[in-house]
């Protein structure tokens, strides 16, 4: 035989299955795409400036792996879709003297077709998309990028080398078992079925039971450190896992089998070959359905809590920092607090402001005094009455002795405020407080905000007590923050320029040091990081979905192909084409769904888990994860419909001969 004679067999094998070969051939070239964009995005020079890039770089290139192994075990869950389907015509060749080894230079130019189109269309696809992908990964983060389409070399001998040898591994596979197999058995393979399943009531119990101690760990666990967290979710999912597989196999043919029981709902056309068919072939079909199941799950978890990450975090960022510069000026002598002084410090320190080519906008100027002692259940933060109104922008009035309070959430219920001999009346409570242009900024539970307006008496009384400095702690600060309007990159530079300077100007008017922060230097790593996560969320989201969506129809398939000679039976006896669609229909809503309404269970029982997990970054805004989660999954809960719409026509078209006449 001629080289050319196998790579036309081989071409005409994937033509003459090209319902099958094609679906599988699109994934590959999803999944190399993909990638390949992920590993573009680590060595794209775009993002080597921005603050995090590291934590970024780190992120991709463990989404990178993450794929590649997913990429392997998936193919050849799918290649065992073709396999079976291609099993009988490898049979024929056998039998038509054909031998195995011949069978293999076959099998070995089927693969090197599919992997030379996956291969170059994957990367074609991916460089093609890899400035979007550019673009939107910079948009997440708050970065700039140009347009300026650029290619990546090591990406593209990365994306081949894994390719390429998941590909290799998976012919391996194949001729295992074509050579393992008899030429009667390869012919038999396609119509050997399965032995009729038994209900299995106590595996299937089992299934429920490694759920339902799967559920009470996620709600009930507590663990002491984020390790122990990350290992008891790690627990929970492993339970969740097999769990399902156990319930989706063992599980549905039990239920299967009640509804046989049920006389009044089994013997009716529309429900009596589905049931029957189901509970036939629910041990191999199961496993495709609980596969579904979890990357669903997979899609919804990723998506809602990398996107509720990154926007949540900002969210509360951008409450703690309303400033793009924040400057808090501590002393220890309450001296530098007097009005000369301190006039004259800021006309200083603004000047030097301006001399950096910019003017503070929206200015946060106010004075506060935090006082601790280890005996006192409390620590209070004094703010003077004349600047809490500027700041606040209110008209409150108090008498020497009268204080207004801001608890920060605690338990704080006493009518006066006690401070070492001094004492003041709580006449009012706010349910706002700006500290260093913060809102309600959580400091700590002990801590209480009182408004005095006795500030300057109050302050040097403290200092000329003998226990200030040993059991009576207070500092004197200046707060002093701003916006500056400049980009990102400038305010770094801006914000590096005035810390030395201003530090050195501090010890000089008696602040004994300063507090200072950029918006852009405090939330550029956990932006570039988190943005880095949301956008592999996406990426390993379109993957999955695109998985399920393969699965879903490689089920739909084989399960047409299988109930193809049932229904023509049916049909000879007088079933119409409308019992028919009621009866695909039944088929469908009894198990289609049911993959998408327990992975919304997975999600809703593993909110807990998930929000401790949040926790972990700093992140509590449960409303927002809530509406995020909703969101997602009413996304999801779209797109699985209009994949059962798509799958149940072809299943019908197959089953009802449809799809036969017209060919």
């Amino acid at each position: 035989m001629t080289v050319g004679f196998y790579s036309k067999l081989a071409a005409d094998g994937i033509r003459k299955n090209k319902r099958i070969y094609f679906p599988y051939i699109l994934m590959c070239i999803i999944l190399v795409a993909m990638y390949y964009i992920i590993t573009f995005l680590q060595l794209t020079d775009t993002i080597s400036d921005i603050i995090g890039v590291k934590t970024i770089r780190f992120t991709l290139n463990l989404g990178g792996w993450v794929l590649a192994v997913f990429s392997c075990v998936f193919l050849f869950y799918a290649n065992s879709f073709l396999l079976r389907s291609r099993k009988k015509e490898f049979g024929l060749y056998n039998i038509f003297g054909m031998d195995k080894e011949n069978i293999g230079k076959v099998l070995q130019r089927e693969t090197g077709i599919v992997a030379l189109i996956s291969l170059c269309a994957g990367l074609v696809l991916g460089i093609a998309c890899s400035k979007f992908a550019e673009l939107g990964l910079v948009k997440i983060i708050g970065a700039e990028s140009n347009y300026m389409l650029t290619i990546k070399p090591q990406a593209i001998f990365m994306t081949i080398a894994i390719y390429t040898a998941v590909f290799i591994l998976q012919l391996l596979n194949t001729q295992r078992q074509i050579h393992t197999s008899s030429a009667i058995a390869l012919l038999r393979s396609e119509n050997a079925g399965e032995k009729p399943p038994r209900a299995n009531a106590t595996l299937g119990l089992t299934g429920v039971a490694l759920l339902a101690v799967a559920y009470f760990i996620a709600v009930t666990a507590y663990p002491s450190s984020s390790r122990a967290l990350l290992a008891v979710a790690f627990i929970a999912v492993l339970l969740v896992i097999l769990g399902t597989y156990i319930i989706m196999v063992a599980g549905s043919v039990l239920l299967c089998r009640i509804l046989q029981r049920n006389k009044s709902y089994y013997y009716k056309p529309s429900h009596f070959v589905s049931i029957s068919s189901m509970a036939f072939r629910m041990n191999r079909n199961g496993a495709g359905l609980a596969s579904i199941c979890i990357l669903i799950t997979m899609v919804l978890v990723m998506i809602s809590s990398t996107a509720c990450l990154l926007y949540g975090t900002k969210f509360d960022f951008y409450v703690d920092y309303p400033r793009e510069i924040t400057l808090n000026f501590v002393s220890s002598d309450p001296d530098v607090l007097d009005e000369e002084n301190l006039s004259e410090f800021k006309k200083v320190v603004l000047t030097s402001l301006v001399y950096q080519d910019t003017a503070p906008k929206n200015v946060y100027d106010a004075r506060l005094a935090e006082a601790v002692t280890p005996s006192m259940k409390w620590d209070f933060y004094f703010i003077p009455l004349e600047d809490y109104n500027s700041q606040a922008k209110k008209q409150e009035t108090l008498n020497p002795g009268e204080a207004i309070i801001f608890t920060f959430g605690n338990d704080f219920k006493e009518s006066t405020v006690h401070l070492k001999g001094m004492e003041w009346n709580v006449v009012g409570e706010v349910d706002e407080f700006i500290y260093a242009g913060r809102v309600n900024m959580v400091v700590d539970k002990s801590t209480i905000a009182v408004i005095i307006s006795d500030f300057d008496t109050m302050i040097h009384t403290i200092a000329a007590m003998p226990e200030f400095g040993d059991t009576l702690f207070a500092t004197f600060n200046w707060a002093c923050n701003f916006d500056t309007g400049l980009s990102a990159d400038e305010q770094l530079k801006f914000y590096n320029n005035i810390r030395i300077s201003l530090d050195e100007l501090s010890q000089k008017y008696g602040f004994m040091g300063l507090n200072s922060d950029s918006r852009e230097n405090a939330g550029g790593g956990e932006f570039g990081m988190y943005g880095g996560i949301f956008f592999l969320g996406i990426v390993l989201s379109i993957v999955f979905v695109s998985a399920a969506v393969l699965i879903i129809y490689y089920k739909q398939l084989t399960e047409g192909f299988e109930d193809q000679p049932r229904f023509e039976t049916m049909q000879k006896i007088g079933m119409t084409k409308h019992e028919i669609r009621k009866t695909v229909n039944s088929q469908m809503l009894t198990v289609f769904f049911f993959p998408l309404l327990l992975a919304l269970v997975h999600l809703v029982f593993a909110f807990p888990m998930i929000q401790r997990l949040l926790l972990v970054f700093k992140l509590s805004n449960e409303p927002l994860f809530v509406r995020v989660a909703v969101m997602v999954g009413a996304l999801v809960a779209v797109l699985y419909a209009v994949v059962y719409r798509v799958t149940s026509n072809t299943y019908y078209k197959l089953v009802s001969g449809t799809k036969k006449k017209k060919e």
